[in-house]
């Protein structure tokens, strides 16, 4: 059975419906309805190439049949299922770099934290950490904390601090030396340090060194600032060791 203008009309029709799947449907049953037609004018005699030009006429206008097609499938359920599969997609990316993130973050912590400190200082035991804070548009979390020694012998102590972001075209915070975290430990030093961002996805970290921490204090206050005011986090020092 020959249908080439049968099918260019059903091609032409259908070409309003914007998803796919209901596109696929109507498609289909059209053109069973055009073979129906196309039978009966071959049953009825009709020549194969002119049953195909009256199934066409009979089918009426395309264009016509393209916009009432249009109006009857809007495409809102297929934008709503593009746009999920689109965010499940993100979501599993994101999903993949956070866990690369946390199968090579001592990695850079180890290059940070080179980067960050003079050379020759040694660094001693790195305990993890856990205490986060709030401020702003960011959620800051120290990830760990180091005893050190520089050249001269003093005492250094080294901080990861990481903020977290919703928005990952969020540049980090606007930090200078004069107004980046501070440090206070409990034997009452109070320090400031301030080192350049590394910026991964959602993320911003830093490497912060101190000098001047009493190696017998027990713990410390890591004060950031930010919009609602000054807030602390607490850093053990009983972990980290001497």
């Amino acid at each position: 059975m020959k249908t080439d203008r049968s099918l260019s009309w059903l091609r032409d029709a259908v070409g309003g419906i914007k998803y796919k799947p209901d596109r696929k449907r109507v498609e289909k049953e059209l053109y069973e309805h055009l073979i129906a037609r196309n039978e009966d004018f071959l049953a009825q005699g009709v020549p194969e190439r002119e049953a195909d030009e009256l199934v066409v006429k009979a089918m009426g206008d395309p264009e016509e049949t393209r916009r009432l097609l249009a109006e009857v499938y809007k495409p809102f359920w297929g934008n709503v299922i593009r746009t999920l599969r689109t965010l499940v997609i993100i979501a599993l990316v994101l999903a993949v770099l956070a866990l690369a993130g946390t199968r090579h973050s001592y990695n850079v912590f180890l290059e940070m934290r080179a980067y960050a400190l003079p050379e020759g200082t040694v660094v001693k035991r790195t305990i993890p950490q856990s205490a986060s804070v709030r401020c702003g548009d960011y959620r800051f979390r120290v990830l760990r904390a180091s005893r050190a020694r520089n050249a001269e012998g003093e005492s250094v102590l080294v901080v990861e601090l990481r903020a977290f972001t919703p928005d990952p075209f969020l540049g980090g915070p606007e930090w200078n030396y004069f107004n980046a975290p501070t440090l206070i430990d409990s034997r009452g030093n109070v320090s400031r340090s301030y080192s350049p961002c590394l910026s991964l996805v959602f993320t911003h970290r830093w490497m912060l060194s101190y000098g001047g921490v009493d190696e017998n204090a027990e713990w410390a206050m890591l004060t950031l600032p930010s919009p609602e005011g000054p807030q602390t986090v607490p850093i053990d020092l009983r972990e980290v060791g001497p």
